[in-house]
Protein backbone atom coordinates (compact mmCIF):
# COMPACT_ATOMS: atom_id res chain seq x y z
CA UNK A 1 0.00 0.00 0.00
CA UNK A 2 3.09 2.69 0.96
CA UNK A 3 4.34 2.21 -2.53
CA UNK A 4 1.09 2.82 -4.32
CA UNK A 5 -0.30 6.33 -2.90
CA UNK A 6 2.47 9.21 -2.45
CA UNK A 7 1.73 12.82 -1.97
CA UNK A 8 4.32 15.28 -2.63
CA UNK A 9 4.72 18.64 -0.38
CA UNK A 10 6.09 21.74 -2.09
CA UNK A 11 8.76 23.15 -0.05
CA UNK A 12 7.03 26.13 0.80
CA UNK A 13 4.27 24.04 2.45
CA UNK A 14 7.49 22.23 4.85
CA UNK A 15 8.79 24.16 7.84
CA UNK A 16 10.71 21.93 10.33
CA UNK A 17 10.82 23.11 13.72
CA UNK A 18 13.55 22.37 16.38
CA UNK A 19 13.53 20.29 19.12
CA UNK A 20 14.56 23.05 21.65
CA UNK A 21 10.99 24.99 19.60
CA UNK A 22 9.04 21.95 20.43
CA UNK A 23 9.62 21.56 23.85
CA UNK A 24 8.92 25.49 24.46
CA UNK A 25 5.27 25.33 22.08
CA UNK A 26 4.55 22.09 23.83
CA UNK A 27 4.63 23.58 27.31
CA UNK A 28 3.03 27.10 26.15
CA UNK A 29 0.33 24.78 24.75
CA UNK A 30 0.13 23.27 27.87
CA UNK A 31 -0.28 26.17 29.91
CA UNK A 32 -2.63 27.93 27.75
CA UNK A 33 -4.73 24.64 28.28
CA UNK A 34 -4.26 24.82 31.82
CA UNK A 35 -5.68 28.87 31.75
CA UNK A 36 -8.71 27.25 29.28
CA UNK A 37 -9.71 24.95 31.99
CA UNK A 38 -9.39 26.95 35.15
CA UNK A 39 -11.70 29.39 33.45
CA UNK A 40 -14.09 27.40 32.12
CA UNK A 41 -14.13 26.34 35.94
CA UNK A 42 -14.06 29.41 37.26
CA UNK A 43 -17.28 30.24 34.75
CA UNK A 44 -19.22 27.09 35.76
CA UNK A 45 -18.83 27.83 39.21
CA UNK A 46 -20.20 31.24 38.76
CA UNK A 47 -23.11 29.93 36.89
CA UNK A 48 -22.31 30.34 33.64
CA UNK A 49 -22.65 27.20 32.05
CA UNK A 50 -22.94 28.52 27.75
CA UNK A 51 -20.02 30.47 28.48
CA UNK A 52 -17.76 27.27 30.19
CA UNK A 53 -19.24 25.06 27.50
CA UNK A 54 -18.27 27.19 24.86
CA UNK A 55 -14.58 27.94 25.92
CA UNK A 56 -13.92 24.35 26.65
CA UNK A 57 -15.56 23.11 23.29
CA UNK A 58 -13.07 25.87 21.73
CA UNK A 59 -10.30 24.65 23.36
CA UNK A 60 -10.44 20.67 22.14
CA UNK A 61 -9.48 21.78 18.85
CA UNK A 62 -7.36 25.12 19.56
CA UNK A 63 -4.26 23.89 18.91
CA UNK A 64 -4.93 21.02 16.49
CA UNK A 65 -2.91 22.94 13.85
CA UNK A 66 0.29 23.50 16.03
CA UNK A 67 0.54 19.70 16.96
CA UNK A 68 0.26 18.74 13.36
CA UNK A 69 2.93 21.40 12.17
CA UNK A 70 5.11 20.18 15.05
CA UNK A 71 4.47 16.49 14.63
CA UNK A 72 4.91 16.44 11.03
CA UNK A 73 6.40 19.84 9.76
CA UNK A 74 4.34 20.67 7.45
CA UNK A 75 2.45 23.54 7.29
CA UNK A 76 -0.74 22.72 6.28
CA UNK A 77 -2.75 24.04 3.80
CA UNK A 78 -6.25 22.50 5.24
CA UNK A 79 -8.58 24.20 7.47
CA UNK A 80 -8.54 22.43 11.41
CA UNK A 81 -9.59 25.36 14.15
CA UNK A 82 -13.66 24.66 14.56
CA UNK A 83 -13.85 28.78 13.75
CA UNK A 84 -12.36 28.44 10.33
CA UNK A 85 -14.80 24.98 9.79
CA UNK A 86 -17.79 27.45 10.22
CA UNK A 87 -16.85 30.39 8.69
CA UNK A 88 -15.63 27.70 5.30
CA UNK A 89 -19.64 26.18 5.83
CA UNK A 90 -21.27 29.62 6.19
CA UNK A 91 -19.58 31.15 3.20
CA UNK A 92 -20.52 27.50 1.43
CA UNK A 93 -24.07 28.19 1.97
CA UNK A 94 -24.25 31.53 1.61
CA UNK A 95 -23.08 31.09 -2.12
CA UNK A 96 -24.96 28.27 -2.96
CA UNK A 97 -28.41 30.03 -2.04
CA UNK A 98 -28.05 33.65 -1.13
CA UNK A 99 -25.95 35.03 -3.36
CA UNK A 100 -28.11 38.19 -4.63
CA UNK A 101 -29.35 38.42 -1.34
CA UNK A 102 -29.22 41.85 0.42
CA UNK A 103 -26.57 42.40 3.29
CA UNK A 104 -29.49 42.02 5.84
CA UNK A 105 -30.69 39.47 4.57
CA UNK A 106 -27.28 37.63 4.16
CA UNK A 107 -26.88 38.37 7.59
CA UNK A 108 -29.75 36.79 9.10
CA UNK A 109 -29.81 33.81 7.55
CA UNK A 110 -25.91 33.96 8.71
CA UNK A 111 -27.00 33.95 12.64
CA UNK A 112 -29.72 31.13 11.63
CA UNK A 113 -26.73 28.86 10.29
CA UNK A 114 -24.85 29.84 13.24
CA UNK A 115 -27.49 28.99 15.81
CA UNK A 116 -28.23 25.98 13.16
CA UNK A 117 -24.58 24.68 13.87
CA UNK A 118 -23.34 25.64 16.92
CA UNK A 119 -26.07 24.93 18.91
CA UNK A 120 -28.50 22.87 17.14
CA UNK A 121 -30.55 21.60 20.71
CA UNK A 122 -30.90 25.41 21.09
CA UNK A 123 -32.33 26.07 17.75
CA UNK A 124 -34.84 22.77 18.35
CA UNK A 125 -35.48 24.43 21.40
CA UNK A 126 -36.38 27.78 19.67
CA UNK A 127 -38.85 26.69 17.68
CA UNK A 128 -40.74 24.43 19.84
CA UNK A 129 -41.62 27.01 22.01
CA UNK A 130 -42.24 29.62 18.75
CA UNK A 131 -44.71 27.22 17.18
CA UNK A 132 -45.77 25.34 20.38
CA UNK A 133 -45.38 21.94 19.02
CA UNK A 134 -46.17 20.07 22.29
CA UNK A 135 -43.83 17.24 20.37
CA UNK A 136 -46.15 16.48 18.07
CA UNK A 137 -43.51 17.69 15.28
CA UNK A 138 -40.07 17.38 14.86
CA UNK A 139 -38.45 20.06 12.03
CA UNK A 140 -35.01 19.12 10.18
CA UNK A 141 -33.55 21.64 8.27
CA UNK A 142 -32.03 19.74 5.23
CA UNK A 143 -30.97 22.37 2.90
CA UNK A 144 -32.13 24.87 0.14
CA UNK A 145 -31.75 23.83 -3.82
Amino acid sequence: MHSIFQIEIPEKNFDEVKIEELVEMNEKIKSCEMEMTALTEYLQQKGHGQAATYISNAQNNLFTYLRYWMKTGVVTPKVTSRLERLMREINRRIKKFAFNWSEKGCAKITRIIIKLICDPKSWENHWDKKMKFGGNIKLSFCGIS
